[in-house]
């Protein structure tokens, strides 16, 4: 998921398939500055919301609603991931490198290279490793968060998307360009399956259900697929909006809820799944958000969403474009 400087939206429209209608529950928008922006993660003990950008380290102080200073800067930052022990870890998308960081001062404790294009990361605390997802070359790197080095990669092929981590040493990664989820063992470093995503296209989040032992796949062609993370096999295809990103699972009140940044003709949107069994995953609500609002990240205490985007515009082609002074997060509640 490249960082949104403009919506890489057709010029055709594109509607979102039927589902419950859309209603808008933003409660707040917090300014910030210029520039690009991707993925938005949270950190429960700190109460952050961190965000990718172009220049480093975006955060946001949650209980106060104020930008905090910049924590670090950064070479077209995609992610940005919290460690266990207060550090940060962070992908460069330019530079093909992670960084960790100390929040509180911004110091930057050590620079690991992983190779090009690192994008999506995710963290095991229980091995104190790593994955990066280097996107379009097609492998992931594994970092020694503690030895803060680059100890393996996983050969995967394709091009990597969001990945997912379960309970048992396993990590699901979406392949974009094939349709499909490839499973890992963390321990083998081996790859184990390819679940196939019949009638997906471009998947991008994932998230993990741990109850119910679910993956959920938000798709690019109006999708999401939920497949069970044992065997593949598709429990719910449920419709969401056009260009979605992130899938983020609140597992305290079994939903998931899934930004979607629109088109150059509708809004951006967030579908909201109940996920009641193993074989119950239904959309319940949908709600209005912004154009370019494709990435999410969840305070598990207030049920609030953080998504960044800013106001577009259109030239005579109708090729979007950012208007200058306009980023911004929107907060809105999801919990109907």
């Amino acid at each position: 998921m490249n960082p949104v400087s403009g919506l890489a939206l057709a010029a055709v429209v594109l509607l979102a398939a039927c589902g419950p209608q859309s209603h808008s529950r933003t409660v707040k928008e917090i300014a910030g500055p210029d520039g690009s922006w991707d993925i938005a993660t949270f950190d429960i003990k700190t109460r952050t919301a961190y965000f990718g950008r172009t220049y480093g380290v975006m955060a946001i102080d949650v209980d106060t609603g104020k930008l905090k200073p910049l924590v670090a800067p950064g070479a077209r930052v995609h992610e940005v991931v919290p460690l266990d022990d207060g550090t940060l870890l962070f992908t460069n998308g330019l530079s093909g490198t992670v960084t960790i960081a100390d929040p509180a001062n911004g110091d930057r404790l050590a620079t690991v290279q992983v190779g090009p294009d690192p994008d999506a990361a995710i963290y095991d605390p229980a091995t104190h490793l790593a994955y990066v997802m280097n996107g379009d070359a097609g492998f992931v790197s594994i970092v020694d968060v503690r030895a803060r080095k680059k100890t393996g990669q996983i050969e995967v092929g394709g091009k990597l998307e969001f990945p997912a981590l379960d309970t048992a040493g396993n990590l699901f990664v979406n392949v974009e360009d094939r349709a499909e989820i490839a499973a890992i063992d963390t321990k083998t470093r081996k790859i184990i399956a390819r679940f196939k995503l019949d009638g997906c296209e471009e998947p991008s989040g994932l998230a993990f259900v741990s109850r119910y032992n679910l993956l959920i796949s938000s798709c690019g062609n109006g999708h999401a697929k939920v497949i069970g993370a044992a065997d593949g096999k598709e429990v719910a295809d449920v419709a969401i909006g056009p260009h979605p990103d992130t899938v983020a699972y609140d597992a305290q009140r079994g939903l998931a809820f899934i930004p979607c940044a629109g088109s150059i003709f509708s809004n951006g949107s967030i579908t909201v799944l109940r996920v009641a069994g193993a074989r119950s995953v239904v959309s319940i609500d949908t709600i209005d958000t912004q154009r370019g609002a494709r990435t999410a990240a969840e305070d598990p205490k207030t049920g609030l969403l953080y998504l960044p985007t800013a106001t577009y515009g259109l030239h005579w082609n109708l090729t979007p474009y950012v208007e200058p002074g306009t980023f911004k997060v929107i907060v809105v509640n999801p919990i109907p």
